[in-house]
């Protein structure tokens, strides 16, 4: 994995985006998860967030995969909202809050 972070999505709520960049060669290694789990653990034991969200294009299937694995739960599909070389995708909004 390349890197991870969270993005701040709230001003005065304790949430954030969960954001990587994957290396192509460590594609299907399962990088992408262990990265992000420990991101995820850090966040909730370190930050004190409540909620952390993965904004995946949806035609994206391993970034899914990761997230259901991680535990996130689609909320929602922001359309037509990312626009690139003059083409509009989709995002899917996934989110997942602090285990209890």
């Amino acid at each position: 994995m390349r890197y991870a972070a969270f993005v701040p999505v709230g001003h005065q709520k304790p949430q954030s985006e969960i954001a990587y960049a994957i290396d192509p060669a460590l594609l299907g290694t399962g990088a992408r998860g262990g990265g992000s789990g420990a991101i995820l653990a850090h966040g909730w034991e370190r930050l004190g967030l409540h909620r952390a969200e993965a904004r995946i294009d949806p035609d994206n299937r391993a970034s899914v995969r990761v997230a259901w694995k991680l535990g996130f739960a689609l909320e929602g599909t922001l359309r037509e909202d990312v626009c690139s070389g003059g083409a509009y995708f989709d995002t899917a909004v996934y989110a997942r809050l602090k285990p209890a």
